[in-house]
């Protein structure tokens, strides 16, 4: 398809929407990989498969794609740095930051620091869309017939399966569909219950009877603005929501109040300093601002003061409308909070972000929300913001003692062979994080590595996406063979993205090649997303930086192992190879080959050798003087563990230390 990173182009004038979607269908539709849930990461899911020729099916249980962080309202991505060029978020993001700068404004509104990446719903939403269309027409007219089709408003029912392998599944409008990997990557893991598959729900396991208990907090999130002209008169909250107890006026103040300087703890902040936690770029607004200038923000996502506890009642489908709703009138509590008690009249809930749609008017109201607010309630996002899931048990189940990272001693402790994604935020776990709520048997909260202190990237491994032993299905999203405390670092909309792109990877790759995910070579795999220009390790080395020619090249040396400077060295990359280096090179090839005594590596002994090791065509340019040079030659080997069947390597897992 060419390079997929050159699909960035022209940035959005106007927000866009995806036309002449598939409509419902009684013939059963046959795909090779079905993404269920268009959140970030089944859309990366979606498009990575695509992009290698897969036919995908996508679906989404409401009119709006983008999951937490369009449909969910928390628009401001939580980077701690490290893999902000990585992958397909990279390519979201430059898009974002493209749309902003021709209308001249900054990005850079949100959180700590003004280099954060945040952005409007509506317009994460549409870039989402445009590059789903993009994807679709690079593939050209030659393509499949079916190559990447969206299904809005569509909900998985029913699964079908022979034996251990799921084969497809029934939507709730009867449409069959057939698959040779399905990939649940939905809010709350939805579709792992209607399988054969194992799963965790809090600190239990789809084996225990009757499990009660709670999830980290969801957040009904609202966008707000600052009328300059006044607030719509549908918009002012002229009553008190229910609900609007003495109790719940003390908790708002606990967090935001009319104070100058915060409290102990940071809390009560100003209503300023408040919104430049989640502060968004305002369109409407003549002038640009950073976070660095929290006066001058006039838009912003309420997240914080109405976060809100659910038990575990809320994954079954059945009981969550009523406690999502509970959760979306606490947010319209803290509005009239705002409105009223706070005296910022001229703020309001946003009416220009799109959120009033069909799916919001019929599936999404909530009853016990009064007539008066109905004009305010087809505002709120389509779904709340979801920091837990169902999760899948998988080949292996990733606890916090295995997420260790560069920043902990020693400098590689683990080193995960299958690894397609690469993370860098802390273990937030966002309530429910007592000692009694982790499962025992996993870990233990000394495990925790500092509350919200980030000690570098880690590795996500291919494993966690594979259940143990059910075939035909894998996940993406925050449905990962993991742990709580992991998945207090995995929840985040980056690594989602980065997760959903290798697990794309992983199902086109099996699905055309006629096997089972758990049997998917992760070379391969690997290559594909380096080609992506996806991360892969936690070793950062400054003179390798992602301009170098060889730089996929040497991180997929570094995922196996090989040719790995000690902490603090550098990988000087156009430093000549010596021959104990190169004797590395062919030990992770052959064990049978040895080098005889010599003292420098010319490039024929590299080709010679290499050609002796492994009966391949090295690919070396032999014509050149000279020594081959550490970057050269981890670029030849590169391509051979590229074609080396790894799968053996699926099988490991490093014990912690």
């Amino acid at each position: 398809m060419g390079n997929p990173r050159l699909l960035r182009g022209a940035a959005l004038c106007v927000l866009v929407s995806l036309a002449a979607f598939p409509q419902v269908s009684k013939s059963p539709l046959d795909y090779d990989v079905v993404v269920v849930g268009a959140g970030a990461g089944g859309v990366s899911a979606a498009l990575q498969a695509a992009r290698l020729g897969a036919r995908v099916a996508l679906l989404e249980e409401t009119d709006w794609i983008g999951g937490q962080m369009t449909a969910g309202g928390v628009s401001t991505m939580d980077e701690a740095g490290f893999n902000t060029d990585s992958g397909i978020y990279a390519e979201f993001s430059d898009r974002i930051k493209i749309h902003y700068a021709r209308s001249g404004k900054s990005v850079g509104t949100c959180y700590s620091s003004a280099r954060k990446t945040c952005f409007e719903p509506g317009v994460g939403r549409a870039i989402l869309e445009e590059m789903i269309e993009d994807t679709r027409r690079a593939l050209g007219p030659g393509a499949h017939k079916r190559v990447l089709d969206l299904y809005l408003r569509r909900r998985v029912v029913h699964v079908t399966a022979e034996g251990n392998r799921v084969t497809g599944f029934a939507t709730q409008n009867s449409e069959q569909f057939r698959s040779k990997v399905l990939i649940d990557a939905t809010e709350y893991g939805d579709v792992l219950p209607l399988t054969p598959a194992r799963y965790r729900l809090g600190w239990f396991t789809s084996d225990d009877a009757n499990p009660k208990g709670c999830l980290q907090d969801i957040t009904y999130t609202a966008i707000i603005r600052k009328y300059a002209k006044g607030v719509p008169p549908e918009l002012v909250m002229k009553t008190a929501p229910p609900g609007y107890t003495p109790e719940v006026l003390a908790r708002f103040k606990s967090y935001v109040a009319d104070v100058k300087v915060a409290g102990p703890g940071g809390r009560p902040r100003s209503f300023a300093a408040a919104n430049s936690y989640r502060g968004l770029p305002d369109p409407s607004n003549p002038e640009s601002y950073t976070r660095e200038e929290p006066e001058k923000i006039t838009k912003t996502g309420v997240n914080l003061a109405n976060d809100f506890s659910p038990s575990l009642d809320i994954l079954d489908r059945a009981r969550r409308k009523p406690i999502q709703c509970q959760a979306k009138l606490l947010t319209l509590q803290f509005l009239y909070y705002v409105q009223h008690d706070l005296g910022e009249s001229q703020w309001a809930i946003s009416n220009e972000d799109g959120y009033d749609t069909p799916y919001n008017r019929e599936e999404n109201f909530c009853p016990e929300i009064p007539a008066a607010f109905k004009p305010l309630e087809r505002q709120f996002p389509p779904m709340p913001y979801v920091r837990e899931s169902r999760r899948l048990i998988g080949m292996r189940t990733y606890a916090a003692p295995q997420l260790q990272r560069s920043g902990m001693p020693p400098v590689a402790v683990l080193n995960y062979p299958a690894a397609i994604a690469v993370g860098d935020y802390p273990m937030d776990l966002h309530g429910c994080n007592g000692d009694e709520t982790l499962e025992k048997s996993l870990e233990q909260r000394s495990d925790l590595q500092g509350f919200m202190t980030s000690l570098g990237p880690f590795q996500l491994p291919l494993q966690v996406l594979i259940p143990e032993t059910v075939d035909g299905l894998m996940v993406a999203e925050k449905n990962l063979s993991q742990s709580r405390l992991v998945n207090g670092a995995t929840r985040l909309q980056p690594i989602a993205m980065l997760i959903g792109q290798g697990a794309g990877a992983a199902a086109a790759l099996a699905a055309m090649d006629g096997i089972q995910p758990r049997l998917v070579n992760p070379g391969a795999v690997q290559r594909v997303l380096l080609d992506a220009g996806c991360r892969l390790t936690k070793l950062d080395y400054p003179d390798v930086p992602k301009m170098v020619r060889f730089w996929s090249d040497i991180q997929m040396v570094f995922v196996h192992g090989l040719m790995c400077p000690a902490r603090g060295e550098a990988f000087a990359p156009y430093q000549s190879l010596t021959p104990g280096a190169f004797q590395q090179v062919l030990d992770a090839l052959s064990s049978e080959i040895r080098l005889p005594p010599m003292q420098t590596l010319s490039r024929q002994d590299f080709e010679a050798y290499l050609r002796q090791a492994t009966g391949m065509d090295p690919e070396v340019d032999v014509s050149k003087k000279g020594a081959v040079s550490r970057a050269e030659a981890a670029g030849v080997l590169a391509r051979m563990l590229a074609k080396k069947d790894l799968t053996r390597s699926m099988q490991e897992w490093p014990a912690p230390k």
